[in-house]
C-alpha cells in the first residue's frame, strides 16, 4: 500500500536575507494573501515562515523552501505563484542550487512479508558485504543516481518503522531528490526552467513508487 511522505521545493541561496520577506513585500507581489500572512506568519531577522492550509513557505539565510500540505493541490501552479514570483522578483539573488524533493512510503498488504520482500533490495551474490547481511532481522536498501533532463536524480531506498501504527508496522520509503546546481552568473531563466518541470518529476518518481507497490501487492 502506498501512502504519501513529504513533497517540497528548496532553492538554496548565498547570504541571503529573509527579512526582505516582510507582510508588505509578500502581499504586494501577490505571493501571499493577506489573510495568510496575519494569521501563521513568523518574521524574524533570521526565520520568515508563512503557513496557509496549502503550502509552508520557509525562508532563512541559505535557503528557501516551500512544501506542500497534501499532494491534491495543482502543485506546479502553486508552485510558479509563490517561488517563481519570488525569482522573478529577485534576479539578483545569489542562489547555488535548486532541487525537488518527494517521499512515499510502501507497505506490504502483509506485515510479516516485509522482511522477505524487502530482499528485493539485498545487494547481488557477487557484492562482497552479501555474506554479512544474511540474519532474519536484516534489513536492506539501497541508492541509485542518474541524469535526468531536469537535472540529476538521487534515490534513496530504506526501511522504516511506519509511524503510528499500532504494532510498529515496517515499510519502504523511497525518496526522491532532483537537483539542479546554480553556477555564479546563472540566469532567473534557468531557475525558472527547473520549477516548470515539476510536474514531470513528479511523474517520474510516482511511475517508480507504482512499479514497486505493484510488485509488493499484487
Amino acid at each position: 500500500m502506498r501512502s504519501q511522505g513529504a513533497y517540497n521545493v528548496v532553492i538554496v541561496a548565498r547570504n541571503f536575507n529573509p527579512t526582505i520577506f516582510s507582510q508588505l513585500w509578500l502581499v504586494k507581489h501577490e505571493i501571499f494573501s493577506e489573510k495568510d500572512v496575519q494569521e501563521q506568519f513568523v518574521f524574524t531577522p533570521m526565520v520568515v515562515s508563512v503557513t496557509t492550509p496549502e503550502v509552508n513557505f520557509l525562508g532563512v539565510p541559505d535557503r528557501i523552501q516551500l512544501g506542500f500540505a497534501n499532494d491534491k493541490l495543482d502543485s506546479q501552479g502553486v508552485i510558479e505563484r509563490i517561488l517563481g514570483r519570488i525569482v522573478k522578483e529577485l534576479p539578483h539573488t545569489p542562489f547555488q542550487a535548486i532541487g525537488f524533493n518527494l517521499a512515499w512510503t510502501i507497505s506490504p498488504k502483509n506485515p510479516k512479508e516485509f522482511q522477505k520482500l524487502n530482499k528485493t533490495f539485498c545487494p547481488p551474490k557477487n557484492n562482497p558485504l552479501t555474506k554479512y547481511f544474511v540474519e532474519p532481522d536484516c534489513r536492506h536498501g539501497s541508492y541509485l543516481s542518474k541524469n535526468v533532463p531536469m537535472g540529476q536524480l538521487r534515490l534513496e531506498i530504506k526501511p522504516v518503522i511506519v509511524p503510528d501504527s499500532p504494532s510498529s508496522s515496517e515499510a519502504i520509503q523511497l525518496a526522491f531528490n532532483f537537483n539542479r546546481d546554480l553556477p555564479e552568473g546563472s540566469k532567473p531563466s534557468q531557475i525558472h526552467e527547473f520549477l516548470a518541470s515539476w510536474d514531470d518529476a513528479f511523474s517520474m518518481s510516482l511511475g517508480m513508487v507504482e512499479a514497486i507497490d505493484k510488485e509488493w501487492n499484487n
